[in-house]
Parts: structure tokens; sequence; C-alpha cells
């Protein structure tokens, strides 16, 4: 999670948050405080008082429950076959998906709405903007942010729509309505649109 006087950005699993914390910890302002990467309270509730605005981490549904799903599929069994672990995704994701859950507890139960999403597709040109809104960036700040080196995403095919059709695509938007309102205001659509 990442806290200054100024916001809150809890860190919401496979949203791109360690890497927005590498980023900002190499900024050097000095009061965002962030929570190290891999510490076990990373992923800790935690809300903005009245000074503060939300800010969150953000990806698209399907992208975010694929990363999920390979994150833990591929850390915890080994697969010879790629093609069989692709095929049963759309499926398990379907089934056991709890990406509502996991996003409405940093909302206070639904009650709290962000101000700002850093876009994981979008993470550097978002954090900067985030930021600007805040802080005066230096010219260097704002290079670190566009170079700063972050960890390679996992190797799985990325593609959404070769592991869900417009169907399931749908059903899993709707199982997650404050998570498809969020991503239509940030991104302006759903995929299923």
């Amino acid at each position: 999670m990442v806290i200054s006087p100024h916001f809150v950005l809890p860190h919401i699993g496979k949203t791109g948050g360690d890497a927005i914390k590498q980023i900002i910890s190499e900024l050097g302002i000095m009061d965002i405080s962030t929570s190290e990467i891999g510490e076990s309270n990373k992923h800790r509730k935690v809300f903005p008082d009245k000074n503060q605005d939300l800010v969150l981490s953000f990806r698209r549904l399907p992208a975010r429950v694929l990363s999920l799903y390979y994150h833990h599929k591929l850390a915890t069994t080994t697969f010879p076959n790629m093609e069989m672990l692709k095929k049963d995704a759309a499926e398990f994701i379907l089934k056991h998906d709890v990406s509502e859950t996991d996003l409405v507890r940093y909302l206070r139960n639904g009650e709290l709405r962000p101000k700002y999403c850093v876009r994981s597709d979008n993470l550097r040109s978002d954090l900067e903007v985030m930021l600007s809104e805040y802080y005066s960036l230096t010219d260097e700040q704002r290079a670190t942010i566009v170079s700063q080196e972050t960890k390679e995403m996992n190797e799985y095919d990325h593609g959404i729509f070769s592991h869900f059709t417009q169907s399931q695509l749908a059903q899993l938007y709707d199982k997650s309505p404050v998570w498809s309102e969020i991503e239509s205001q940030f991104y302006g659509n759903l995929l299923t649109e």
C-alpha cells in the first residue's frame, strides 16, 4: 500500500501495486510511505481520512482474473501442457472469482469510490498524472516514473479473447457490478461493449 497526506492507495492484488510502490519508492517524496514489496501486510485494508483521496491500482477485470489464475496455477503446480491450463481457465474463473469481494473491501464495503485509478496497462502515465495532482514533480522524478524498471510479467497467453467468449465475459462482469462500474468510469467501457 501507499499512503501520503493527500491520498491512500491500497494494494489490490494483480493490479500493478508492486510496480507502483517500486516506482514511488524511487522518487524520494518524503511524505509518501510504501509497504515493502513482499510484506505480508501489503494487501491490508486502509481507508482515506477526510483529508485524503482514495486512489486505486486497477486493471480490467478479465486481465486481473487471468493474472490471478495463472499466478496461482503456475506458482503451485507444474503444467507441462499450457493448452490444458488455458482450457479450463474461464470455467474455473467464472466459478471461483472473488474480484468483487477483493475490491469492495477496499471501498469500505462499497461506500467509497476512487478519485483516481492507476491502470496497470497505462501505469506510468496514470501514475505521473495522479502524483502531479498532489506534488510538483521535478523533471528527474518524471524521468524516473518513465524509466524505472519493474518486475517482469508472468509468462502466459495474456489474450483475453483466447480465454473467454463474449458470453463468459458478460457473466464475469455481471458477477462484479462494482468492479464493472469503476472499470467503465476509468476505461470508458467494458470489454463486452
